[in-house]
């Protein structure tokens, strides 16, 4: 990620000032004749050793868990040793009382400096990005993203948005010939999955898998025979089954595939990201589930979340994982509609 991110745009932007450059992709390192640039990897910060640094920034902190942050923090501090006034910046949206929260405002190092870059003021973003946010996410986040406030999000229920009496109604069965979107979780005890439809924006569950001892070679049956005959499905799965697999010959992802199913997933996003949209959906009154759905219902009611607002998933737990497939369809869906802005260039 750090590649399309960083790396390439910023060869293009060196190309693009006629400044000579060298780059080494392998090594994620840039050098030019004002120095070098290095690209590290967060998920790993106990790799950042053994070299100094005159300048240091982060970008997205936020996105990764308060502690593995805090560390973060504190292995780059450590290298800034190039120079006598060595500068170091955080760059990130506001998740919560996280990370940037404590080493920006709650307990500063003296020089410490906080800009709080309010979306409102980007004059580059077109008004239907605002109005996106506005529609993705719940006030909260929609605060905490458009005005750079950091806001409580630990609020313990991991679906805090979730409401019976507003979420859950009879949701018919589609016609034949309505694309299905089948939200899956892979997982031996239990398998899991949701099914359900697009109504416009809305997505509604009448259907859910629960099956305890299973497999994918299962599911991927079930599916096919409940409704391959009838309607085109599109399965979001977990992208951990590129790699996971049932049998030693094929992954889980690859299962569905030769079962005709058409896949979406995506790579790189975090929990929190798609928590947040979930919740988001169900502010706005964009997700109906069928009182057949036990299993979701109690997992949008007993799922929490821990301090630092990461899902708690006991070892043993029955729980969690029906609305992690919930999630996956609500995620990619989002997304989709998050590309399709139009950006203003000046």
């Amino acid at each position: 990620m750090g590649k399309n991110i960083f790396f390439y745009p910023f060869c293009e932007l060196l190309e693009s000032c006629n400044i000579p450059f060298t780059a080494n992709i392998s090594g994620l390192q840039i050098t030019c004749v004002f120095g070098r640039v290095a690209i590290k990897s967060l998920q790993h910060p106990e790799r950042i050793i053994g070299e100094t640094f005159t300048d240091a920034g982060v970008d997205e902190l936020d996105s990764i868990p308060m502690p593995k942050g805090e560390k973060i923090v504190k292995r780059f501090r450590e290298r800034l040793r190039g120079r006598t006034d060595s500068q170091f910046f955080l760059v990130s949206s506001p998740e919560g009382f996280s990370t940037c929260y404590e080493i920006l405002q709650h307990n500063p190092n003296p020089g410490t400096k906080l800009i709080r870059a309010r979306t409102y003021d980007n004059y580059h973003l077109s008004k239907s990005y605002i109005d996106d946010i506005l529609a993705s996410y719940d006030r909260n986040m929609a605060r905490a993203y458009l005005e750079g406030e950091f806001v409580n999000l630990n609020s313990l229920s991991a679906y805090y948005a979730f409401q019976r009496e507003r979420h859950i109604a009879e949701v018919p069965k589609p016609e034949r010939g309505t694309t299905l979107h089948i939200g899956v979780d892979f997982n031996v005890h239990p398998m899991t999955a949701c099914v359900g439809y697009f109504d416009g924006d809305t997505y509604k569950v009448f259907s859910e898998y629960y099956v305890l001892n299973s497999n994918t070679f299962m599911l991927a049956d079930l599916i096919y025979a409940d409704y391959g005959g009838d309607y085109p499905i599109i399965i979001y799965p977990d992208p951990t089954g590129g790699s996971r697999k049932t049998s030693s010959d094929i992954s889980d992802l690859e299962i569905l595939q030769r079962k005709g199913f058409e896949l979406r997933y995506r790579y790189g996003f975090t929990q929190r990201h798609s928590l947040n949209l979930t919740n988001g959906a169900f502010d706005h009154d964009r997700i109906v589930i069928d009182p057949s759905c036990t299993h979701l219902i109690a997992d949008l009611e007993q799922v929490v979340t821990d301090n630092y607002g990461q899902i708690e998933k006991p070892a043993g737990t029955m729980l969690t994982h029906i609305s992690d497939a919930l999630r996956n369809v609500i995620l990619i869906n989002s997304l989709e509609k998050e590309q399709n802005r139009d950006w203003v260039r000046v």
